[in-house]
C-alpha cells in the first residue's frame, strides 16, 4: 500500500470513527430529550390534573359546608317565607355550583386517566410502566370515590329541595368518611405522580451518565485505533529508511553488492528499486573500471620493460660516443686546430648530458616499478 494511501486509511478511519462517536452521542441524548420530554409533558399533565382535582375537591368541601348550614337553618320550623325563599335560591345556586364543580372533577379525571394510558403505551423502563399502572388504577378508584361522593351531595341536594331531609350524626360521618377518602386517593395520587416523576428524573441521569460512558468508551477506542494505526504507519516508513540508509553506509564504504527490498509496494519500494539499480550500476561499474585498471597496467608494464630495454640501448651507443669522443681529444687533440677541437668537446658534452637524462629516465621507472609493487603488496584501507 502506498503511504499516501496509508495516510489517507488513517485520516479516514479517525473520521469515521469521530462521525460514529458523534451519531451514537446525538443520538442517545436525542433519546434521552425524547424520553425525558414526553415523560415530563406527562408529569406536568398529570400534576395539574390531580392539584385541579384537589382544588375542585376543596370547593366542594366548601360547598358541602355551606349546604350543611342551609339545610339546618331549613329544619326549623319558625322560618319566614323570606328566609325560605332566599335558602331555596341558596340550595339553587350550591346545585349549579355542584354540577359545575362535577363536570370539571370528570373532565380533569378523563384528561388524568388519558395521559396515563398514554404515558404507559409510550414508556419502554418497565419501573416507569409499573408506576403508571399504579397511577392508573389509583385514578380508577379515585373515580369511584368521585363518583359516589357525587351521588351523596346529589341525593342530599335533592332531600333539602323536597324538605324531608333531616341531618343525623351518621349523615355527617358518612359525608366525612368520603372526603376522607378522597382526600387520601387524592393525596396518593399526588404522591405516586412525584415518585413517577423522581423516577424520571433518575432515569434521565442513569442514561446520561450511560451515554457519557459509552461516548468515553468510544473516544478511548478513537484513540487506541489511531495511534495503532499511526504506529503501524510510522514503521512501515522508518524501517524502509533505515534499510536504506544501511545500504547507503555500505556503498559509501565501497561495496557496491548491496540489494534492498522492494515487498513493501510503495513510493519506498519504488525507492529502493532505484537504489538497487543504482547499485547495480555502481558495481558494473567498477568492475569496468578494474578492468580497465588491469589493461593499463599490462600497456604500463610492457611499456616500462620497452622503455628500460631502451633506456640501455640507447645508453652504451653514447658511452662508445663519449669514450671516443675522449680519445680522439686526448691523442689528437693537440694537433687539431681550435674549432674542430671544440666541435668534438660539444659532441662529448652533449653525448655525456644524454647519457645523464638516460640513466635519470630508467632509475624513474625503475622507482615508479618499485612502488607500485609495493602498493600491490600493501593495498591501501578502504
Amino acid at each position: 500500500m502506498k503511504i499516501v494511501n496509508k495516510i489517507t486509511l488513517l485520516i479516514v478511519s479517525l473520521f469515521c470513527i469521530l462521525a460514529v462517536n458523534t451519531w451514537m452521542g446525538l443520538h442517545q441524548m436525542n433519546n434521552i430529550r425524547t424520553a425525558f420530554s414526553t415523560m415530563v409533558t406527562y408529569d406536568i399533565g398529570l400534576m395539574e390534573s390531580v392539584t385541579a382535582f384537589h382544588e375542585i375537591q376543596m370547593q366542594k368541601s366548601v360547598l358541602l359546608q355551606r349546604l350543611i348550614g342551609v339545610a339546618e337553618e331549613l329544619g326549623f320550623e319558625q322560618l319566614g317565607f323570606a328566609r325560605s325563599s332566599y335558602l331555596h335560591d341558596q340550595l339553587k345556586n350550591m346545585k349549579a355550583e355542584f354540577a359545575s364543580l362535577g363536570k370539571l372533577g370528570a373532565a380533569q379525571s378523563t384528561k388524568a386517566r388519558e395521559l396515563a394510558d398514554h404515558a404507559l403505551n409510550v414508556a419502554q423502563d418497565s419501573d416507569q410502566k409499573d408506576q403508571l399502572k399504579e397511577m392508573v388504577m389509583g385514578l380508577q378508584r379515585l373515580d369511584k370515590a368521585r363518583q359516589g361522593y357525587n351521588l351523596s351531595i346529589d341525593h342530599m341536594l335533592g332531600a333539602v329541595e323536597a324538605g324531608g331531609f333531616q341531618l343525623s350524626l351518621e349523615d355527617l360521618e358518612e359525608i366525612q368518611r368520603q372526603e376522607n377518602t378522597l382526600s387520601k386517593d387524592v393525596g396518593d395520587l399526588l404522591r405516586q405522580v412525584q415518585a413517577f416523576v423522581k423516577t424520571v428524573l433518575a432515569k434521565t441521569k442513569a442514561w446520561e451518565e450511560s451515554t457519557q460512558k459509552k461516548l468515553a468508551l468510544s473516544l478511548w477506542f478513537a484513540v487506541a485505533l489511531g495511534c495503532l494505526l499511526a504506529f503501524w504507519i510510522v514503521r512501515s516508513i522508518v524501517r524502509p529508511l533505515n534499510t536504506l540508509s544501511n545500504a547507503a553506509r555500505q556503498i559509501g564504504e565501497g561495496n557496491f553488492n548491496v540489494n534492498v527490498s522492494t515487498a513493501s509496494h510503495d513510493e519506498l519500494a519504488q525507492l529502493a528499486g532505484a537504489f538497487n539499480i543504482m547499485s547495480q550500476q555502481l558495481q558494473e561499474f567498477k568492475d569496468r573500471l578494474e578492468k580497465r585498471n588491469e589493461d593499463l597496467k599490462t600497456v604500463n608494464d610492457e611499456l616500462d620493460k620497452f622503455i628500460h630495454i631502451m633506456g640501455h640501448d640507447i645508453a652504451d651507443p653514447l658511452t662508445m660516443m663519449i669514450a671516443y669522443c675522449g680519445y680522439v681529444e686526448q691523442h689528437a687533440g693537440p694537433g687539431m686546430d681550435q674549432k674542430n677541437l671544440e666541435a668534438l668537446q660539444g659532441i662529448r658534452k652533449a653525448s655525456t648530458k644524454m647519457h645523464a637524462m638516460v640513466k635519470d629516465l630508467l632509475k624513474f621507472t625503475e622507482s615508479k616499478r618499485l612502488q607500485n609493487s609495493n602498493q600491490q603488496l600493501n593495498p591501501p584501507p578502504k
